[in-house]
């Protein structure tokens, strides 16, 4: 088989497990399946900026569950606090509602071209031209898998209000009034 051809699997296999290399900051506890985002007894991972007093400041980035949303209070609970956040106090928030799927794209896309590469080291002379007509396969999936990877994911101010965040919170309708926020745990 030429190197050329190698090259070239090399690099299709590079390209399928590139998508899987990110290294995520959120607990596997706080990402269920899509189908149960809205469903979960606990609310999404929520990671939060804020502007802070003085105007030339950097903006303070906190992570944690995020808990309710009320009129102008984000509730939020991290590893140490339960904090309470006035809304007008946050500059960007994002939101990660489920588990990406882009793995199961990237093993489909993979699955499909395996034809293909092993048509392309069994017959050498036109295995390029195999390998050729696999590359829009290759791309597609790619590109599915990338928007996959960053479809999980809300953006306040960018694209969603925080009450459109607050669906994904542990209570979508406030805080209870008889909560007590000292028995709140982290999944």
């Amino acid at each position: 088989m030429s190197e050329r051809i190698n090259q070239i699997i090399r690099l299709i296999v590079c390209l399928i497990f590139l998508t899987e290399c990110q290294n995520s900051m959120i607990p596997r506890a706080y990402m269920p399946q899509p189908s149960m985002a809205e469903k979960s007894s606990t609310g999404s991972w929520i990671v939060i900026q804020m502007q802070q007093d003085l105007p030339l400041s950097r903006p303070t980035e906190i992570s944690g569950e995020l808990i309710a949303i009320e009129n102008d209070t984000v509730y939020l609970l991290t590893s140490s606090a339960f904090l309470k956040i006035h809304q007008g106090a946050v500059t960007t928030a994002v939101l990660y509602p489920f588990k990406p799927q882009s793995a199961t794209v990237s093993f489909i896309t993979g699955l499909s071209l395996l034809p293909t590469m092993i048509g392309a080291i069994i017959r050498p002379d036109p295995g390029v031209a195999l390998l050729i007509i696999g590359i829009p396969l290759l791309v597609t999936g790619t590109i599915m898998s990338m928007n996959e990877l960053y479809g999980n994911v809300m953006k306040y101010p960018l694209k969603y209000s925080l009450k459109d965040l607050g669906r994904f919170s542990r209570f979508p309708q406030g805080m209870p009034p008889d909560l007590d926020p000292g028995n709140l745990r982290l999944k």
